[in-house]
């Protein structure tokens, strides 16, 4: 970059993420900012409240933020998968649209209930209903999982709450 700035690569108006993705992509091309995507985290920790605003019901976002899957559906995801919450590995489930800690695994960490998705670029948010905590980390390493920056970041925070 110029003078040690910033140097914009891909201008909104202009981006190639705004071209329609060409056939399904799942959880793939979710695009936000940092202050949207902290008010629905926010949200979603308030039980479907926003300010004074309810946006969804209580009902609707306990089903969000649980586990919807049986344990023969998740028989192909591997013991060591994390989706960014550490040692979790077996206690994993999902919810619409998102992982969910359904058992805080051996060294405990974290909380049954927080509700989690990654992004592409190692971004990852997540919202733990025990601890009243929101955490958006949109950083952009790609591709995802060469360091396990989700993990640690998990860490370092539940560390400094205990």
């Amino acid at each position: 970059a110029v003078n040690g700035g910033f140097e914009l690569v891909d201008a909104a108006a202009s981006s190639s993420l705004l071209a329609p993705v060409p056939g399904l992509s799942g959880g793939a091309g979710l695009l936000s900012t940092i202050d949207d995507y902290s008010r629905f985290a926010q949200m979603l920790v308030s039980g479907g409240s926003a300010g004074n605003q309810r946006l969804l019901s209580r009902a609707a976002v306990d089903a969000i933020m649980t586990n919807q899957l049986r344990r023969d559906q998740l028989m192909e995801l591997p013991a060591t998968a994390s989706f960014g919450l550490g040692s979790v590995g077996e206690g994993l489930g999902f919810g619409y649209g998102g992982a969910v800690v359904t058992d805080t695994g051996p060294d405990g960490v974290g909380s049954v209930g927080e509700y989690t998705w990654g992004g592409a670029a190692s971004t990852i948010f997540w919202v733990d209903p025990v601890e009243h905590i929101v955490v958006i980390f949109m950083t952009q390493v790609i591709p995802p999982g060469g360091e396990p920056i989700r993990d640690r970041l998990r860490e370092l925070i539940y560390s400094a709450l205990a």
